[in-house]
């Protein structure tokens, strides 16, 4: 609001005047008998008339600056206020499935025919004949697009031509091994395809270390788990394929996820599990209930089957140890004169 309005009324009146009740009592008396006169009259008095036009005009004014003010000072605010709207423009319907086809961009690799022969060159020169690539793993190796996937079966020679695909990415179109990641399904056909990809990177002049290489091919739950973790309260989430006593590492997440065998710690768990599944749920119970007779149960066999004959045998004998023991330790009872 403005500093330079009007705080008081104007100096070119003919006379100053005063209200009233400022007045002394006959003063103020005579003034009221003399204003009914001039209002019996219809009569105006002019210095009076002056003084309250100059003070409404004023107090008018005061107001009226005061109003547009805040009015203006209102609207300049709305105009310059810089406004956020969310709409949720998502469909109402939900629509059926379709096929993505943004999960990978679509784009190509710089493959050449000069290149590709170059390649293939090299290859010819630096690799041992029982190592060349067939022509179905050259389709492989020269795929132009980074969404290939290949179905073949063991021994069909997946690692070697993976190999060859990273050399053709690395040494001949520049692409940094940190942004490769290799993923194997076993700790040893991880070790196996590192042997191979250093002993093929060595033959291009490529001095590959065996820690590089070891961040450069994993294994599945080696690559997953950092990824898990990673996120709010799974920060010591360990999976139970590589659940050990031992401390957790990285050669923990490496282990083989289609071992039969279970550890110490994996079996402690299961047995924690068992037990509180037995103890709190009803429904459980009754399912294991059958399977725990069942497990005591001997199966009905012939009398001559050989495992009851071995049955009887072993019996036989325990039969006879067991007298004999008995009577070992009647005798000693006897001689210290305790038996009965």
């Amino acid at each position: 609001m403005p500093d330079d309005l009007p705080s008081a009324l104007p100096h070119d009146l003919d006379v100053d005047l005063v209200p009233p009740r400022q007045l002394p009592f006959f003063r103020r008396l005579l003034a009221r008998l003399m204003g009914r006169g001039l209002t019996g009259l219809r009569s105006q008095h002019t210095p009076s008339w002056s003084q309250g036009h100059a003070d409404g005009y004023l107090n008018g004014h005061i107001e009226g600056v005061r109003e547009g003010y805040e009015e203006g000072y209102l609207d300049g605010q709305e105009s310059g206020r810089q406004v956020l709207v969310i709409s949720d423009t998502r469909p109402a319907r939900h629509r059926g499935p379709k096929v993505d086809d943004h999960l990978f961009d679509d784009w190509r690799l710089a493959l050449t025919p000069e290149l590709k022969k170059r390649i293939k060159a090299d290859v010819a020169e630096k690799l041992p004949a029982h190592a060349q690539p067939s022509a179905a793993q050259w389709k492989m190796i020269f795929s132009d697009t980074p969404s290939t996937y290949v179905i073949a079966g063991a021994g069909a020679g997946k690692s070697t031509s993976l190999v060859l695909r990273i050399l053709l990415l690395h040494h001949y179109l520049g692409f940094e091994l940190n942004a490769m990641t290799v993923v194997t399904f076993t700790r040893e056909s991880r070790k196996d395809f590192i042997s191979k990809l250093i002993d093929v990177m060595a033959l291009w002049g490529h001095v590959l270390e065996q820690k590089q290489a070891r961040e450069l091919v994993r294994t599945f739950h080696s690559r997953i788990l950092p990824l898990v973790r990673s996120l709010p309260g799974f920060e010591q989430l360990r999976a139970f394929e590589n659940l050990s006593s031992q401390s957790s590492g990285l050669e923990e997440v490496d282990s083989n996820p289609f071992d039969l065998r279970i550890n110490d710690a994996q079996r402690q768990q299961l047995n924690l599990c068992y037990r509180d599944l037995y103890a709190g749920n009803e429904r459980f119970r009754e399912v294991m209930a059958p399977l725990y007779r069942h497990a005591l149960q001997l199966k009905e066999l012939d009398r001559d089957h050989p495992d009851v004959q071995k049955r009887v045998a072993v019996t036989e004998l325990s039969s006879k140890r067991d007298e004999e023991w008995c009577d070992t330790v009647e005798d000693l009872w006897i001689r210290a004169g305790a038996w009965p």
